[in-house]
């Protein structure tokens, strides 16, 4: 590929070889390449392109997608309730493939904003995802998959309430945050849905007699909830909601996001989480999601060479650089055994990013470094980059100027 596009290795004086004779001995036509002059590359996580990364190391650096793996291990914890998702993934089908089916939801929806005008202030609420088209016209989209803004409003008692018609979204099987926003819809749409069931069961109950009489197959009754799917739906949502929140926040392409990773991972798995496990007690829903997630994340992720990039990705950023915030891992041992067996404590690792940091600044004068790091003891900055500035300080004296 690098060929392809002319990127020759960036060291002529060795390689004096064109494309061509390069294909030839790819590894070794690159293995003189500076570390820093090789293209980083960020793609998922597949199999192929960490095989790629591993038998051609030297034609480029590989990060894998943060957001990849986050999507992986969502989707993999989410396999383990698929009792409570097939439901609703069900239901979603059933609207949306029958006009006749989509009528009725709409009607009762409408009924229900009636209601709860009655009882909320506030109009709102005039116009609808829809527009009362027909779901069979309506195409797969970023919106068909629940990327609508769901208006709410709350009644006294704190539930929400929709603010206009809304559709049921569809969902992707490889888009995790599909299924998230499908379930939050059917959650606020909880009135409309539950009355549509209702009716909908005691017509199946009647069509299931007849079935039987006659012997014909029974109707398909897959997309109905009883009490503990809404249960179940309620539960799940407390722990999709923080892996959505930081899914968002690093999927960001207008601002630097290698820096975030960590920080945010770490937030999110000792914090975040361990609050939804405290306030779900007892939900079996909510303990068996936020369990799967956090070992199948924490097993891609316990990496030496992850952890590096993101260590010194923050280390480099103004707003995480103190590093203090990475202490969770050596508290946490048990989580990052092949972390902690390369660098046994947090103090060992931090030793390793200042020699790292070192290593990448080019020395041009030993006065640039040294009002830095007088600064960063005047105002009492105990974090890694006044020691970065103290190593740089006392290097370059020796080292002198390039």
């Amino acid at each position: 590929m690098r060929l392809d596009f002319g990127l020759l290795p960036k060291v002529p004086d060795v390689h004096s070889l064109n494309p061509e004779e390069l294909r030839k001995n790819l590894p070794g036509a690159f293995e003189d390449e500076p570390v820093h002059e090789r293209p980083p590359l960020t793609t998922d996580g597949g199999g192929n392109m960490g095989k790629g990364a591993e038998e051609g190391g030297a034609l480029f650096d590989w990060h894998p997608c943060v957001c990849h793996l986050l999507n992986t291990a969502v989707t993999d914890a989410l396999k383990k309730v698929d009792s409570v998702i097939a439901p609703v993934q069900a239901f979603s089908r059933h609207v949306r493939k029958s006009p006749l089916v989509w009528a009725d939801l709409l009607r009762w929806q409408k009924v229900f904003l009636e209601q709860n005008r009655e009882h909320v202030h506030g109009e709102g609420g005039e116009h609808s995802d829809d527009d009362e088209v027909p779901s069979e016209v309506v195409k797969d989209s970023d919106d068909d998959l629940g990327y609508l803004s769901d208006e709410m409003r709350r009644n006294p008692n704190g539930t929400p309430l929709p603010t206009r018609v809304l559709r049921i979204s569809g969902f992707c099987p490889t888009r995790w945050n599909s299924t998230y926003f499908l379930i939050k819809r059917v959650l606020l749409l909880e009135q409309s849905v539950r009355r549509y069931m209702q009716v909908k069961s005691a017509d199946l109950k009647r069509a299931e007699e007849k079935a039987k009489e006659k012997g014909r197959p029974l109707p398909d009754s897959g997309y109905l909830f009883d009490s503990n799917t809404w249960l179940s739906l309620r539960q799940l949502i407390t722990v999709l909601e923080p892996i959505r929140d930081v899914s968002e926040r690093l999927e960001g392409d207008t601002y630097v996001t290698i820096s975030d990773a960590l920080y945010f991972i770490l937030k999110l798995v000792y914090e975040k989480l361990e609050e939804v496990d405290e306030s779900a007690l007892g939900c079996d829903v909510a303990s068996v999601v936020a369990t799967a997630f956090k070992k199948k994340l924490l097993l891609d992720i316990d990496d030496v060479n992850k952890i590096y990039s993101w260590g010194l990705a923050a280390a480099l950023d103004g707003r995480r650089h103190y590093l203090s915030w990475m202490r969770r891992i050596w508290e946490n041992k048990e989580d990052w055994p092949k972390v902690v067996s390369a660098y046994p404590t947090y103090m060992d690792f931090r030793k390793m990013l200042v020699e790292e940091l070192g290593k990448l600044v080019r020395f041009t004068d030993s006065v640039c470094y040294l009002p830095g790091f007088l600064v960063s003891v005047v105002f009492g900055l105990d974090n890694i980059n006044s020691t970065v500035l103290l190593v740089l300080y006392i290097r370059s004296l020796f080292h002198g100027c390039e």
